[in-house]
């Protein structure tokens, strides 16, 4: 009798087997295609992680222009060797030409991340127009300064918005361009370079 009941209970669980893997098989068509968009989202993700510091490297070691000045937003002028009369700088480099969405979260990031010490970073932007600027400033209601500066020496891809350190040299070291759906490697470059070169400032 108990022989019966394990043959019969045996059937039953081989029954229920069988039909999971006819269920199985047929979504695995669709996890198929599933799984090559995913893959095909990686590999771009790759190159796209790869072409970005492969820039990093190609824009270390320029130098900023040592003859401009920059401007404040009621025109007045400072030349670029005055920033840096207190050491390094974490600069953040921007035109209007860059993604608006883009800019606003990084900008967002660098308030968040140096809200204590916001002169230990310098924004520096292009407006033609001085008006665009002004309002570009109320509206992210900026504690952290911005300059409009034309060109500042140092060539890039496009209008990217990117981040370099600089000091009284002028040279740019540790270049990073922000990558859009990647929020958190801006993060952690800023966080980085806060406790890297601004460590002691966080406890004043």
């Amino acid at each position: 009798m108990m022989k019966r009941s394990i043959f019969f209970v045996a059937i039953a669980i081989l029954f229920i087997f069988n039909i999971i893997c006819i269920i199985k098989i047929t979504k695995t068509t669709n996890a198929q295609k599933k799984i090559f968009h995913l893959y095909e989202n990686m590999s771009n993700v790759q190159s796209f992680l790869i072409n970005n510091i492969s820039d990093s490297f190609k824009f270390d070691d320029q130098k900023m222009k040592s003859d401009i000045f920059l401007y404040t937003d009621s025109h007045d002028s400072i030349h670029i060797s005055n920033v840096f009369k207190n050491g390094k700088k974490l600069i953040f480099r921007y035109t209007v030409g860059s993604c608006e969405s883009c800019v606003d979260q990084e900008i967002e990031y660098l308030q968040k991340i140096f809200a204590k010490n916001p002169d230990d970073v310098i924004i520096l932007t292009w407006y033609e127009n001085q008006r665009d600027f002004i309002i570009f400033k109320r509206k992210h209601q900026l504690k952290l300064p911005i300059y409009n500066v034309k060109n500042i020496g140092i060539n890039h891809a496009g209008n990217n918005p990117f981040f370099f350190m600089s000091d009284s040299t002028l040279s740019a070291k540790l270049y990073f361009m922000p990558m859009p759906f990647f929020s958190q490697l801006t993060l952690s470059y800023l966080n980085t370079i806060r406790e890297r070169f601004f460590y002691e400032k966080q406890f004043d």
